[in-house]
């Protein structure tokens, strides 16, 4: 079998390059995007193209957004003319950076329309589908996100918890964009004085959202900012550090969570919105969940379900460590990355 994938890797996040390694190991060969229209020849290789992310356009100028999304369109309508079979994995509700939106909401709303399947990694995903587009409702597949288990290596053990720190050690992992409500974060953690001790570690967005976080924290005793671009390998490390990892994700755009899933796989649990991979896992008890509608209500939230956390722990020193090995089980099962390609495999099959 010969595909096409899109993207083949992204330095942020290891989805394609899980998913595009385990379908190499079942005998498909893959081919990029770009090469498939490199020529007559490269394009007609392949009978599927799947595409993730597509929607998203993250030029810096006006200029250059206008030019990807016409690029794009051109290509994605190509495909469809020439016969090429397009399935689309959906994962976010909207893309996050909301400049340009135009763009992307005609993007997005043309994937919905010309895709001939369009894989979901959450139930909740067909609800807003069908909002879009009526009929895209027959196009839906529902295939598990991934787990990371052993991607980034072992499982580091955890602190040890025989010293009796009653403090709540709290971690943001991942890319550090505005969208994903660090500032908030930073605001929350600081009213709770010496209860709770946060770190935020990943690469900001830019030198200007890095200026602005270190000015934003540094006053704040119990926020630790290590914002670098953390090397796969020591991914384990950080998670095995921290009692919870903390996502106070935007609801308006986030959808799956592969930062959720992550945690999970490493045999942490979180704290973190309803989005739709919370609302998917078989036992939400082991999670410290929350929703909002507003700025305002998520502090609220936010600040309440960090508040409990603290008198869990102050309560059960380790009552999260037992709540990171169930839902470890449950990611197990529900996540598993050999159910997930076979399921893959199925579609492509169909073609």
């Amino acid at each position: 079998m010969k595909i096409s994938f899109y993207p083949e890797s992204t330095r942020q996040n290891k989805y394609s390059e899980i998913i595009t390694s385990l379908l190499k190991g079942k005998g498909v060969k893959i081919y990029s995007l770009s090469y498939v229209f490199s020529g007559f020849a490269a394009f007609k290789k392949v009978k599927v193209v799947h595409l993730n992310w597509y929607e998203n356009l993250n030029e810096p100028t006006r200029f250059a957004v206008f030019s990807v999304f016409f690029k794009r369109m051109m290509k994605l309508i190509a495909l469809r003319v020439f016969g090429k079979k397009v399935i689309w994995t959906m994962h976010n509700k909207m893309p996050h950076d909301k400049s340009m939106m135009f763009f992307k909401k005609t993007l997005l709303y043309a994937l919905v329309k010309l895709s001939n399947t369009i894989i979901i990694h959450s139930r909740v995903s067909e609800v807003i589908l069908r909002k879009i587009s009526k009929s895209a409702f027959a196009k839906i597949r529902y295939i598990p996100h991934p787990d990371y288990i052993g991607v980034y290596g072992d499982i580091e053990l955890s602190f040890d918890h025989s010293t009796g720190s009653k403090v709540l050690k709290l971690l943001f992992l991942g890319a550090v964009k505005p969208y994903k409500n660090i500032e908030l974060l930073i605001d929350v953690i600081s009213q709770f004085d010496h209860d709770v001790f946060l770190t935020i570690a990943g690469q900001p967005q830019n030198v200007d959202y890095q200026d602005l976080l270190v000015n934003y924290a540094k006053n704040n005793v119990n926020v630790h900012l290590d914002l670098k671009f953390i090397p796969d390998e020591k991914l384990p490390f950080y998670i095995a550090q921290c009692d919870l990892l903390v996502m106070p994700y935007d609801m308006r755009s986030s959808l799956n969570s592969g930062s959720v899933i992550l945690a999970f796989s490493y045999k942490k649990t979180v704290i973190c919105p309803r989005i739709g991979t919370i609302l998917d896992m078989q036992n939400q008890e082991n999670i410290l969940s929350y929703t909002y509608t507003s700025d305002l209500e998520h502090f609220d939230a936010l600040t309440e379900v960090i508040s409990r956390a603290v008198e869990m722990k102050k309560t059960t020193n380790d009552i999260f460590e037992e709540y990171g090995e169930r839902i470890y089980n449950d990611v197990v099962i529900q996540n598993n990355k050999d159910k997930v390609i076979r399921l893959l495999m199925a579609e492509y099959d169909k073609f």
